[in-house]
């Protein structure tokens, strides 16, 4: 995240109701996940990716993140959704590699 924690608690608390505040961008329903981790998760699963896609929408904003996470340097900071269709291997498939 661009943003320490901290930083981002305190923005979001900002205005808010004393019993509607949070303590941590997990409250948010943020994990912290890299999308390099999410790929490396599925990847090591030993289940087959049949698809992975990443802010896989017709959403305008969707579309505009697409746009930007073209440049790699801001791939991490504009991707943020994952659609993965993932699936048990077939005993003599094995895994998928």
């Amino acid at each position: 995240m661009i943003l320490p924690d901290i930083v981002i608690v305190k923005l979001v608390n900002r205005g808010r109701e004393p019993d509607r505040q949070v303590n941590s961008v997990y409250d948010l329903g943020l994990n912290k996940l890299a999308l390099r981790d999410y790929r490396r998760i599925m990847d090591s699963s030993g289940l087959n990716v049949v698809m992975f896609a990443v802010n896989h929408s017709t959403n305008t904003v969707s579309r505009l993140f697409s746009l930007l996470r073209q440049l790699p340097f801001l791939e991490e900071y504009f991707s943020h959704n994952i659609y993965c269709i993932l699936e048990q291997p077939t005993s003599a498939e094995g895994p998928a590699a």
